[in-house]
């Protein structure tokens, strides 16, 4: 079985995926909004991703590879810059009423991160080691889940008087 993503060598994933998800963003995002939301997106994505990188690899449960110079202990800065862009489109669209769209917005969003789990294991630059991509979607449920009542907290906060 060919290893690479539509012919092209692994190491390219990272470049492609962030640019996909940038692109993604600024298209469906105005940029009032992005800004606004950034922080989220740095919090949620960036940070929460690199946590889970570097859990992840701590735990023999998985590990990055080929990620070329673009790495910070061990983690793919341009998959962590491209959860900052997802995170932000996900709290964009988030429905604001806790009702089955919601769980189920919550739901296709895991499912989405299930799936980019798994091409990047298929593609050679996530090696498995005590893990599945079956894992990931429960993980990622409690991940965009957290985020959102994070967001929704802070966005319903009133502001403060200072």
């Amino acid at each position: 079985m060919d290893n690479s993503l539509f012919g092209l060598p692994p190491d390219l994933w990272y470049p492609l995926f962030a640019a996909f998800m940038f692109l993604a963003m600024i298209t469906l995002v105005p940029r009032d909004h992005i800004k606004r939301l950034f922080a989220y997106g740095i919090l949620f994505g960036f940070i929460a991703g690199w946590l889970v990188t570097v859990t992840g690899r701590a735990l023999n449960l998985f590990q990055y590879q080929q990620m070329g110079p673009f790495t910070f202990i061990g983690s793919p800065v341009l998959v962590n810059m491209s959860w900052t862009a997802a995170l932000v489109v996900f709290l964009h669209f988030l429905p604001h009423r806790r009702d089955a769209l919601y769980w189920l917005y919550i739901a296709g969003f895991s499912l989405m991160s299930t799936m980019i789990d798994d091409v990047t294991h298929r593609v050679g630059v996530l090696r498995y080691f005590f893990w599945s991509s079956y894992a990931r979607f429960p993980l990622a449920f409690v991940w965009f889940w957290v985020a959102a009542v994070f967001y929704q907290k802070r966005e319903s906060a009133p502001p403060d008087a200072g």
